[in-house]
């Protein structure tokens, strides 16, 4: 089988995705598929990765060749500058946040009719929008915390924030990921930079109530209707929130696999996790994640379409709880 790895993109979340293909492409070398690497650079271009594993990091594409995406009689295929072409069986992306989670990269797979890993056009750009999520969620009777639409800075909206909301917020770009462009805000005076943070990551932002909690993950699989879900991992910050740096630069974030909780939220918490999944449309995996208040309180928070690959992320160490090897999974019987 012919998989077409798809990587990089314009968005904020370029080194994440490449860090995500280095584990899959490796994960993919250990199969008997033929991996074909291609990487889409900050500014657009395609190239295809000819590199060793240890070149698939910062500075890949120096060991890459430009190719051509082309719709050639309704298939996809790229044609490589020697004249030679892929044309793939299954498209693996892990394309994260811009382009390649919001639907545009699902509707090229869907035009060509090309197989591909993850949810489709309406499921992805729905699960991008962190506004919409939340409004889905709340009609449908499953907490969120409290916030407020922003499309502009203007003391008509800082007016609204300070009459809706209690300090602490969180200013968040409605359609990123990583935590890319979150701050953290404690005071009304830094609430105007907090919200032209978000507003240069994404055309809109949220202002959200900050509350005391930890975070509760849970990775989703399924297959032809069938979800299996993991056991729910727990994350605490000292020192902040789980940004990006949390993430993945820093060692600030405390992961317990599973979560120490009781039974019953470990069940409610799956089951969430499960209708939420459904509610969405998604397809194939995702993360969907859960603040626990120190009360106990369960609130949705967000749902990520294309979960990190990374050796940090969180999705295929929740499923290898399990013994459930999340790429045989993906891939197998498909093609």
């Amino acid at each position: 089988m012919n998989v077409v790895l798809l990587f990089g993109g314009r968005g904020a979340e370029h080194a994440v995705s490449v860090r995500s293909a280095a584990s899959v492409f490796s994960a993919m070398q250990e199969r008997s598929y033929r991996c074909f690497p291609i990487g889409v650079s900050k500014t657009g271009e395609f190239l295809f990765f000819q590199g060793a594993l240890s070149e698939l990091s910062d500075g890949w594409e120096q060991h890459s060749v430009p190719i051509c995406a082309v719709l050639r009689e309704g298939t996809l295929a790229f044609d490589l500058p020697d004249g030679t072409t892929i044309s793939p069986d299954l498209v693996f992306s892990v394309l994260h946040g811009k382009d390649g989670e919001d639907g545009a990269f699902q509707g090229l797979f869907t035009l060509s009719a090309t197989p591909f890993v993850g949810s489709g056009v309406c499921a992805s750009a729905l699960c991008m929008n962190k506004r919409l999520c939340k409004e889905l969620a709340l009609y449908h009777g499953i907490p969120t915390p409290a916030f407020v639409r922003v499309r502009r800075l203007c003391e008509e909206t800082v007016t609204r924030i300070t009459e809706r909301l209690s300090f602490p917020v969180f200013v968040k770009p409605v359609s990123s990921g990583s935590s890319v462009g979150i701050s953290r805000v404690t005071r009304k005076e830094e609430l105007a930079d907090a919200i032209l943070l978000a507003l240069a990551e994404s055309e809109e932002a949220i202002v959200e109530e900050a509350i005391e909690c930890s975070e509760l993950e849970v990775a989703v699989l399924e297959k032809d209707g069938t979800l299996l879900l993991s056991p729910p991992g727990e994350i605490r910050v000292r020192g902040g929130f789980y940004d990006y740096k949390a993430k993945y630069e820093e060692d600030r974030a405390t992961v317990t696999l599973p979560a120490p909780i009781p039974l019953w939220e470990t069940a409610l918490v799956k089951q969430l996790a499960a209708t939420l999944f459904r509610l969405f449309g998604c397809r194939d995996l995702a993360r969907v994640d859960f603040l626990r208040r120190t009360d106990g309180k369960i609130f949705f928070n967000e749902i990520n379409t294309l979960p990190g690959f990374t050796k940090d992320s969180l999705f295929s160490r929740l499923f290898s709880l399990i013994g459930v090897d999340v790429i045989t999974f993906l891939t197998e019987g498909r093609g």
